[in-house]
């Protein structure tokens, strides 16, 4: 590992990229358990200093691929969703009220993630916690979690259940306390095989990165979001950049989703974090077409925008206007909420014949 230590780490001056073969060789060292955790913490900090290439994480990515559990499932309308496993902490998350929007559009959203405030550096409420707190299973099987797919278009797998070798590594990364490489190289693991993925991160300079390693990883279509938290959230109260490819428009391109362009423009002053049960009862109140609180417009607006770029990126709709007002209907008609109701019935029923 030594080597490997000296090339990332040896000061601004003299450091490189590492190789796709040394890539290769060193995250190998580490996934087997070959490298100490002394020279884990090493090569994470070396690498965060002098920033991972694209090379760096595509290899990362596909030999921790190598090492997890993964279903391939051919379904054009199946989106693969990393949401960040550390969690959002200072604002609820949106993605489970847009997941069931876009589910009813007809997408079919793949998310996956590490449930409980355990991951570093955040420690938030993840998705999985979200949807726990909806009476969702999140400890199930990847293969149970296909089965809820194809049932009500929206599953959630935890990384234990398909990545277990990652776990191997919490207790350094919590001593750690920074993003660390292991943070972008969760999110694409991919479980279920989709074509399409659409992928969150915090900083503008790092989307083009992002939208190039997806594309060596093999996704078809993909968007990497510049999101708040390192998430997917489509606010109105912000432009959001993205970058965007397809196989019809494979070179990438960045564009930005400006909510003023749908008459939303919002200024929220009270921004705070919520918990797992407050963030479950928001995303109820926000599937509801009945329910016309005025102080829920900016989390709804959010909700129906990334809901929107959740369809746009499976291309079931040619644009982003023509993928919102899909995202609006399956809102307003009541279906989204009614998916999310039978969902949390089925699994209510399955406990108690458990």
């Amino acid at each position: 590992m030594q080597p490997f230590l000296k090339i990332v780490g040896n000061g601004q001056r003299t450091a490189r990229d590492l190789t796709p073969d040394e890539a290769e060789k060193a995250i190998r060292f580490i996934l087997d358990g070959r490298a100490s955790q002394a020279q884990v913490g090493a090569f994470m900090a070396a690498l965060r200093i002098k920033e991972e290439s694209v090379e760096e994480l595509t290899t990362f990515a596909r030999v921790l691929r190598e090492s997890a559990e993964r279903i391939e499932r051919h379904d054009a309308r199946l989106l693969d969703i990393g949401v960040p496993y550390d969690g959002r902490t200072r604002a609820p998350s949106l993605i489970p009220a847009a997941a069931f929007i876009a589910a009813e559009a007809g997408t079919r959203i793949a998310l996956h993630g590490r449930p409980g405030p355990s991951t570093s550096p955040k420690f938030g409420v993840g998705v999985g916690d979200i949807l726990a707190q909806l009476s969702i299973t999140i400890t199930g099987t990847l293969s149970e979690a296909a089965t809820s797919l194809d049932g009500y278009g929206v599953a959630f797998v935890a990384s234990e259940r398909f990545a277990s070798r990652l776990e191997a590594f919490n207790t350094i990364r919590l001593d750690y306390g920074m993003r660390s490489f292991f943070n972008t190289i969760e999110k694409l693991v991919n479980p279920f095989g989709a074509q399409a993925g659409l992928m969150g991160v915090f900083h503008s300079p790092v989307l083009p990165r992002m939208a190039e390693t997806m594309q060596a990883l093999g996704y078809r279509r993909g968007i990497a979001v510049q999101g708040p938290e390192g998430a997917i959230d489509v606010l109105s109260s912000r432009r959001t950049n993205v970058i965007q490819f397809s196989e019809a428009a494979p070179t990438p391109f960045q564009w930005t989703i400006d909510p003023a362009d749908y008459g939303w423009w919002e200024k929220v002053e009270d921004v705070r974090g919520y918990s797992a049960q407050e963030n479950a009862q928001l995303t109820l109140q926000l599937l509801d077409p009945d329910n016309n609180d005025p102080s829920l417009a900016h989390f709804r607006h959010g909700a129906l925008l990334t809901a929107a770029l959740m369809i746009l990126t499976v291309e079931l709709a040619p644009d982003f206007p023509n993928a919102l007002d899909l995202a609006k209907e399956a809102l307003q008609n009541g279906g989204a909420l009614a998916r999310l109701e039978h969902r949390v019935t089925a699994n209510r029923l399955q406990g108690k014949q458990a």
